[in-house]
């Protein structure tokens, strides 16, 4: 019962890491193109 709960709390942290990780890539690339499309348009960076 113990390994398991320990097994589970590790893929729980795992899992959540790995979210974190995609959510900050995915805002990275939004600013990225949030940024573009403004200088583009001849707006303030």
């Amino acid at each position: 019962m113990l390994k398991f709960r320990h097994v589970a709390s590790a893929v729980v942290i795992l899992g959540l890491t790995t979210a974190g990780a995609r959510a900050s890539l995915i805002a990275d690339g939004l600013t990225y193109t949030l940024t573009e499309s403004a200088t583009a348009n001849g707006g303030v960076t």
